[in-house]
Protein backbone atom coordinates (compact mmCIF):
# COMPACT_ATOMS: atom_id res chain seq x y z
CA UNK A 1 0.00 0.00 0.00
CA UNK A 2 2.89 2.23 0.79
CA UNK A 3 4.53 1.71 -2.59
CA UNK A 4 1.45 2.80 -4.51
CA UNK A 5 0.70 5.68 -2.45
CA UNK A 6 4.40 6.48 -2.89
CA UNK A 7 4.14 5.88 -6.66
CA UNK A 8 1.24 8.16 -6.73
CA UNK A 9 2.36 11.02 -5.11
CA UNK A 10 5.86 11.39 -6.20
CA UNK A 11 5.13 10.82 -9.96
CA UNK A 12 5.33 13.67 -12.06
CA UNK A 13 4.55 14.15 -16.37
CA UNK A 14 6.54 15.81 -18.37
CA UNK A 15 4.52 17.50 -21.01
CA UNK A 16 5.06 17.39 -24.73
CA UNK A 17 2.79 20.51 -26.12
CA UNK A 18 -0.90 19.76 -24.41
CA UNK A 19 0.02 16.07 -24.17
CA UNK A 20 1.47 13.72 -21.74
CA UNK A 21 4.50 11.93 -22.85
CA UNK A 22 3.28 8.53 -23.70
CA UNK A 23 6.06 6.51 -22.87
CA UNK A 24 6.09 8.12 -19.34
CA UNK A 25 2.59 7.40 -18.61
CA UNK A 26 2.87 3.96 -19.99
CA UNK A 27 5.39 3.37 -17.52
CA UNK A 28 3.48 4.73 -14.34
CA UNK A 29 0.35 2.34 -15.56
CA UNK A 30 2.81 -0.59 -15.58
CA UNK A 31 4.41 0.18 -12.39
CA UNK A 32 0.79 0.89 -11.09
CA UNK A 33 -0.08 -2.63 -12.32
CA UNK A 34 3.29 -4.25 -10.94
CA UNK A 35 2.70 -2.44 -7.65
CA UNK A 36 -0.74 -3.34 -7.28
CA UNK A 37 -0.37 -6.73 -7.86
CA UNK A 38 1.85 -7.36 -5.26
CA UNK A 39 -0.32 -5.21 -2.65
CA UNK A 40 -3.17 -8.05 -4.29
CA UNK A 41 -0.55 -11.03 -2.99
CA UNK A 42 0.42 -9.43 0.30
CA UNK A 43 -2.80 -8.80 1.44
CA UNK A 44 -3.71 -12.45 0.14
CA UNK A 45 -1.04 -14.13 1.98
CA UNK A 46 -2.00 -11.67 5.77
CA UNK A 47 -5.10 -12.80 4.60
CA UNK A 48 -4.32 -16.84 4.67
CA UNK A 49 -2.32 -15.89 7.78
CA UNK A 50 -5.57 -14.05 9.62
CA UNK A 51 -7.66 -17.47 8.65
CA UNK A 52 -4.66 -19.90 9.87
CA UNK A 53 -4.39 -17.76 13.29
CA UNK A 54 -8.25 -17.45 13.49
CA UNK A 55 -8.89 -21.24 12.96
CA UNK A 56 -6.18 -21.82 15.69
CA UNK A 57 -7.76 -19.44 17.87
CA UNK A 58 -10.69 -21.44 17.51
CA UNK A 59 -9.07 -24.74 18.09
CA UNK A 60 -7.90 -22.99 21.28
CA UNK A 61 -10.56 -21.74 22.24
CA UNK A 62 -12.20 -25.38 21.93
CA UNK A 63 -9.71 -26.98 23.54
CA UNK A 64 -9.38 -24.38 26.56
CA UNK A 65 -13.65 -25.04 26.99
CA UNK A 66 -12.93 -28.87 27.38
CA UNK A 67 -10.20 -28.53 29.66
CA UNK A 68 -12.46 -26.20 31.63
CA UNK A 69 -15.34 -28.61 31.85
CA UNK A 70 -12.87 -31.40 32.94
CA UNK A 71 -11.73 -29.21 35.67
CA UNK A 72 -15.18 -28.55 36.65
CA UNK A 73 -15.78 -32.11 37.08
CA UNK A 74 -12.43 -32.96 38.69
CA UNK A 75 -13.44 -30.05 41.65
CA UNK A 76 -16.79 -31.56 41.75
CA UNK A 77 -15.80 -35.24 42.50
CA UNK A 78 -12.69 -33.66 44.59
CA UNK A 79 -15.63 -32.02 46.68
CA UNK A 80 -17.63 -34.94 46.57
CA UNK A 81 -14.59 -37.04 48.48
CA UNK A 82 -14.01 -34.34 50.54
CA UNK A 83 -17.56 -34.55 51.51
CA UNK A 84 -17.50 -37.75 52.24
CA UNK A 85 -13.92 -37.96 54.30
CA UNK A 86 -15.24 -35.34 56.39
CA UNK A 87 -18.28 -37.38 57.44
CA UNK A 88 -16.18 -40.49 58.03
CA UNK A 89 -14.16 -38.29 60.13
CA UNK A 90 -17.33 -36.86 61.95
CA UNK A 91 -18.16 -40.69 62.32
CA UNK A 92 -14.85 -41.64 63.94
CA UNK A 93 -15.07 -39.20 66.40
CA UNK A 94 -18.55 -40.88 67.44
CA UNK A 95 -17.46 -43.93 67.49
CA UNK A 96 -14.24 -42.85 69.76
CA UNK A 97 -16.49 -41.09 72.45
CA UNK A 98 -18.84 -43.77 72.62
CA UNK A 99 -16.09 -46.19 72.73
CA UNK A 100 -14.15 -44.26 75.29
CA UNK A 101 -17.77 -43.71 77.47
CA UNK A 102 -17.97 -47.61 77.27
CA UNK A 103 -14.68 -48.41 78.60
CA UNK A 104 -15.02 -45.76 81.28
CA UNK A 105 -18.07 -47.51 82.25
CA UNK A 106 -16.96 -50.90 82.53
CA UNK A 107 -14.18 -49.17 84.50
CA UNK A 108 -16.10 -47.69 86.77
CA UNK A 109 -18.03 -51.12 87.21
CA UNK A 110 -15.23 -53.50 87.41
CA UNK A 111 -14.24 -50.86 90.40
CA UNK A 112 -17.11 -51.25 91.81
CA UNK A 113 -17.63 -54.79 91.74
CA UNK A 114 -13.96 -54.93 93.28
CA UNK A 115 -14.95 -52.26 95.84
CA UNK A 116 -17.63 -54.46 96.92
CA UNK A 117 -15.29 -57.90 97.14
CA UNK A 118 -14.09 -59.25 100.52
CA UNK A 119 -9.96 -58.10 100.38
CA UNK A 120 -9.68 -62.20 100.38
CA UNK A 121 -10.84 -62.41 97.63
CA UNK A 122 -9.02 -59.30 95.57
CA UNK A 123 -5.91 -61.38 95.54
Amino acid sequence: MNELRDALQNTEFRTKGHWYRKEEVDDFIRGLRVALEKEQEDRQKQEEKLNALEERASELERKLEAQAVRSSRICEDLREEREELMEQIRLLHRLREEFRHRVQKDAQAILQEMGELPSDQLL
